[in-house]
C-alpha cells in the first residue's frame, strides 16, 4: 500500500467536492506498493518576466530513490483537433500536453532554483482520462506510454510502475531532499486516509 501524504485540499473537497480525484487517490493507494509516495493536490508557483504563474499537478509519485511522477487527472469529455488533446473550460479550451508540461518544466525550474541546477530533478508525466477514450493518441501529440484513457483505466497503478519503477532506497539524502521539497508546496490538512476510509464504509 503507498504511502499518501494531503495537501492544501479543502475541506469542502475532502467531503466530495472533487469526488473523482478522492477515488483515484484510492485507488493508487491501494494498487501500489508501499515503495511509493503519493502527494496530491501539489501547487506550485514561478516567476517569470515580473509576473508570478500559479498552477496545480493532480498527483506526485516519488518512489524510494527519490524520482517523480507527476500525473495530471481530466474527468469528463475531451476534445481531439488540430493534433492535440484539449479540456474545455467553459470559457476556454486547454490543451492537455501544454498544461502537463508547463508543469513538468516549471516544478523542474522551481527545484533547481532551491536546490542547485547540478543535481537536476528526475521527473516524468503521465495524463490520466478515466472518462474518455482517445482515438488517435499520436494524432493528439501525446506519447501512446504517457496517457492512460478510459479503455484502461484499470492499469493506471500498472502503468505508473512502468513509468516510474521501483528502487532502491537512497542512501544519501537525495530521496529525502526531493521528498521535502514537495512537502513545502502545501499545508496539511485534514487525513486523506480518513475521508476515503469513511467513503468505503458507505458502499
Amino acid at each position: 500500500m503507498a504511502r499518501i501524504i494531503p495537501s492544501d485540499l479543502s475541506r469542502l473537497a475532502l467531503s466530495g467536492a472533487h469526488e473523482p480525484e478522492i477515488a483515484t487517490l484510492a485507488v493508487l493507494r491501494d494498487t501500489l506498493p508501499g515503495d511509493y509516495t503519493v502527494f496530491h493536490g501539489v501547487h506550485w508557483t514561478r516567476q517569470y518576466k515580473g509576473r508570478t504563474l500559479y498552477g496545480e499537478i493532480d498527483f506526485v509519485v516519488l518512489n524510494n530513490a527519490g524520482q517523480v511522477l507527476c500525473i495530471e487527472q481530466k474527468n469528463g469529455r475531451l476534445d481531439e483537433a488540430q493534433g492535440k488533446l484539449f479540456k474545455d473550460y467553459g470559457d476556454e479550451r486547454k490543451s492537455v500536453a501544454d498544461q502537463i508540461l508547463r508543469s513538468v518544466d516549471s516544478i523542474r525550474d522551481k527545484f533547481a532554483y532551491q536546490v542547485g541546477k547540478k543535481l537536476g530533478l528526475d521527473i516524468e508525466y503521465l495524463i490520466y482520462c478515466p472518462d474518455y477514450a482517445v482515438k488517435r493518441i499520436s494524432a493528439a501529440g501525446l506519447d501512446s506510454e504517457r496517457i492512460v484513457d478510459a479503455p484502461q483505466r484499470d492499469q493506471l497503478a500498472a502503468r505508473v510502475q512502468k513509468v516510474l519503477p521501483t528502487a532502491e532506497a537512497d542512501m544519501g539524502g537525495w530521496a529525502q531532499q526531493v521528498h521535502s521539497f514537495f512537502r513545502q508546496t502545501f499545508e496539511v490538512v485534514p487525513d486523506v486516509h480518513a475521508h476515503i476510509d469513511a467513503q468505503e464504509r458507505n458502499y
